[in-house]
Formats: C-alpha cells, structure tokens, sequence
C-alpha cells in the first residue's frame, strides 16, 4: 500500500503559517492515500464524506470537525452520490506545537497525538453555525494582511482547541458517538442544572440504556456524573467570585443548600466556606 508524503513547503505560506480553503469539488482534493509533514483540520459543512483513515473507513457529515497529525494516513471518497462540503486548515507543525506550549500542561498532549485515530467531534447544530461565523469573518479581512489572517486563524484555533480537544478526557473515539454529544452538551450549565431531565431529553434514550452506558464508559451513574459537573461549576464559582455561598448553589442546580454543603465537602472535603478561604483571594488595591 503506497502512501503519498504531502509536504508543507510550497503549499503553506511561511508568513500566514495557515492554508485555509473551502473544498466545494472532490474533484480538489487529493485523490491517493497520503499523510503529510503538517497538522490538519476540517469541518464538514454540508453533505457527507467516506474518509478512510489509518486503516479504517468512517462516514463523516456535517458537523463533523477532525483533528489531522502528520502520523495519520488518509483520503476522501464519495458517500454515493451525496455531494460534500467542508472547511480544510493545513497548520505548520512548528504552529501547533507553539499552542502546544503555550496552553502549558494542562493540554491532554499525548491523548491527542497518540490515539490510534485522530481526534473526532460532532459538533451540535448551534456549535457549527457559532464556528462557520467566525470563518465567514475571515472573508472581510484585507487579502493582503497576512500577519492580521495569521491572528485570527490562531484565535479559531485555540477556540477550537478548548471547546473539543483539550483537557476533556471524556471527549474521544471510544465513547459512542451520542454520548460524546450528551457530554460536550451537559457542560452548558443551562443544561446540567436542569439535571436528568436535559440528559434523557439530549440522549434519546432509554434509562435503562444511559445507566449501563455511563457505568461502562465513565464508570459513574448519570446522576454522579452530573452532580461532578455541579459540584466543579460551584467551587469555581467560590474561588473566582464573591457571589453568595446559597447563590451559587442555586445556580449551579442545588435547590437544597443542606445538600450541596454535604455534597460539596464528599467531594472536595472541605465544606464550601472552607474552600473559599483556602482558595480565594479578595482583590485590594494597594495603599500608598
């Protein structure tokens, strides 16, 4: 099987460290099996796509955002005769790896780039029209400005680096693909507040089979799932506000503040005025 080396000199701009482009044809993509000596990502806008990939072959439609390594081998076929549409970043590797160090450890770095295949997400319907804005702005900058498309291409890509990539271990391909949504949509806090009822509504799903699936794949119940999600949106809340201890209960989802102080103290072991005066710093201005 002979793969094809794509390379980034003379197809990447050294100055913009992008090449952005919106595939309309399959007719402008590269036909062979190819990996490629820089990272790439796309987003399908419109129609679906078989997309063979290290050894594997998934259909991918719109909403699906990828994250390409330079290790990944793949190509694109035709989902019968549906026609396609997607969003295509070709990234310098010394450009991600730059985000790499500068989002620091906190990134699941080797996650990413280890995965037998690349990171995947389908992206809600609200999530893909947010994202195809901020790429339709792109069309109203000056063409000749490369240093002001190079800034707003890097503001795309951290966005989409923290929304879907990092520090989420719960976001990856061996979690079906209706759960990874229920995830990624329970972290709105107008969602988890709103608790099991949001869930089974987001999940189309039968209790029983949400129970069994969580339990499989998070090793938690949906209800400990959910409060976890609670419980870190509040104590959140109490080291970087100075909003009321009952206040943040309520917004976070407790209606019982008795229970969200023995909640609170099961999980951080401290109760939550404990944990304010442990982590939270009161701003006062210096006095000359």
């Amino acid at each position: 099987m002979r793969i094809f080396k794509l390379h980034s000199e003379g197809y990447i701009d050294n100055e913009s460290e992008f090449e952005y482009k919106q595939i309309n044809d399959f007719r402008e993509i590269f036909p062979l099996l190819h990996d490629h000596d820089y990272y790439e990502f796309f987003i399908i806008v419109k129609g679906s796509i078989r997309h063979y990939i290290n050894k594997q072959e998934t259909i991918l439609k719109r909403g699906h955002l990828v994250f390409i390594r330079p290790s990944d081998f793949h190509s694109y076929r035709p989902n019968g005769s549906d026609k396609c549409h997607f969003i295509n970043i070709a990234i310098l590797e010394k450009t991600i790896n730059e985000l790499f160090t500068y989002l620091g450890n906190g990134i699941k770095k080797n996650n990413l780039l280890t995965q037998a295949l690349p990171p995947s997400i389908l992206l809600t319907e609200s999530e893909l029209i947010s994202i195809l804005r901020k790429f339709e702005k792109l069309n109203m900058l000056p063409v000749f400005d490369k240093k002001r498309l190079n800034t707003e291409l890097r503001v795309i890509l951290v966005n989409l680096f923290a929304n879907y990539f990092i520090g989420d271990e719960n976001n990856n391909n061996n979690l079906p693909e209706w759960l990874n949504m229920t995830i990624n949509e329970l972290n709105h806090p107008k969602n988890f507040k709103k608790g099991m009822p949001a869930l089974k509504e987001m999940a189309c799903k039968s209790d029983e089979h949400i129970s069994r699936t969580f339990k499989k794949y998070l090793n938690k119940t949906p209800t400990q799932f959910i409060n976890e999600l609670r419980l870190n949106f509040a104590a959140n809340q109490i080291r970087f506000t100075n909003k009321k201890i009952i206040e943040i209960a309520f917004d976070s989802g407790f209606e019982n503040q008795s229970n969200f102080h023995k909640q609170f103290k099961s999980l951080f072991h401290y109760t939550p005025n404990e944990f304010r005066k442990l982590n939270h710093r009161e701003y006062m201005p210096n006095k000359k």
